[in-house]
């Protein structure tokens, strides 16, 4: 992600998994940084923002459609 950027709230139907590899980056008002590796759960919703252009790979098994 480019830093500054915002990537629209949204839910999750199914479990994911986003490891942070270089950066920083809020989801859902936690600051995750190079090495975290946050699972979410399914019926989980938040936004996620750029503040310092992270590298990030994001696994999912099911859709995580747009809210807004």
């Amino acid at each position: 992600m480019r830093e500054g950027a915002r990537f629209q709230r949204h839910g999750h139907l199914g479990h994911g998994e986003i490891p942070v590899m270089e950066g920083r980056m809020r989801v859902a008002g936690a600051t995750l940084e190079s090495g975290d590796y946050p699972f979410t759960e399914p019926g989980e919703v938040h936004d996620v923002l750029a503040p310092a252009m992270p590298i990030i790979y994001v696994g999912s098994r099911k859709q995580t459609p747009a809210i807004e």
